[in-house]
């Protein structure tokens, strides 16, 4: 990304010590601006034990440092991040954990702070030439209730169907094609061209479709050739019977 003029930066509401996240989809590179450090604070986090459930990015809690949920202080270094490079090409990539507990009730503390920052995204008219990707790595797969009723048909909807919405500008994307992808079977694979595809890489030779601009077949499913190996299709919700 770098090459071709980005300027990087990643967040992540814990104290990961890996750039795994990026590494595997996007190409293997040290972003500029690194928000991690600060969530190895340990009054968020306790070395001893990283994984409480008490006290850090694993909490049953709301999740507070300083007198500010964690989420906050990525929305305002993602603030900051578009001040500092007002009129070069950036990328920012954020975690949030939040949903990451069983009970299923934290992630309604983030959502007032969501919505205020897509609103001052809106307001200050950043949407006009920025594409936001708002996604999840898998469904809810910690809710003690799915694990009762594991062969139940809402229970493989919410475990296996990740979150994907795209925002994108008026002028970004085949609108006829968008839509009829966001009823197709869509990967990494898919996540990754088209964010390569957005930056202006040479994208012909990678695996998946550019979702917002090429056709993605109806005829896909978990067992299509090459899309997953044989241990990711029994997580693949369209491989059930």
């Amino acid at each position: 990304m770098s090459e071709h003029g980005y300027i990087t930066a990643f967040a992540h509401t814990s104290c990961q010590a890996a750039d795994f996240e990026w590494k595997n989809f996007l190409p293997l590179e040290i972003p500029r601006h690194d928000h991690r450090l600060m969530f190895c604070d340990p009054n968020f986090i306790d070395p001893s034990d990283p994984y409480s459930i008490l006290k850090g990015p694993f909490s049953m809690f709301k999740r507070c440092m300083y007198g500010r949920q964690i989420h906050e202080y990525v929305f305002d270094y993602i603030d900051s991040f578009w001040h500092k490079y007002p009129d070069l090409p950036k990328l920012f990539k954020a975690h949030f954990s939040e949903a990451h507990e069983p009970t299923a009730e934290l992630i309604r503390h983030m959502d007032n702070d969501l919505y205020n920052f897509l609103m001052r995204f809106e307001t200050s008219n950043r949407l006009n030439d920025t594409v936001l990707l708002l996604m999840s790595d898998h469904g809810n797969h910690m809710h003690p209730m799915l694990r009762l009723f594991p062969k139940s048909v809402w229970s493989k909807v919410e475990v296996k169907e990740p979150l994907l919405i795209s925002v994108t500008p008026p002028h970004v994307g085949n609108k006829e094609k968008m839509l009829s992808n966001s009823h197709g079977l869509l990967t990494m694979y898919d996540v990754r061209k088209t964010v390569l595809s957005l930056s202006g890489m040479p994208v012909d030779k990678l695996k998946g479709v550019d979702f917002l601009n090429d056709h993605v077949s109806s005829e896909r499913d978990c067992k299509s050739h090459g899309l997953f190996t044989p241990l990711e299709v029994r997580s693949c919700i369209c491989s059930r019977d």
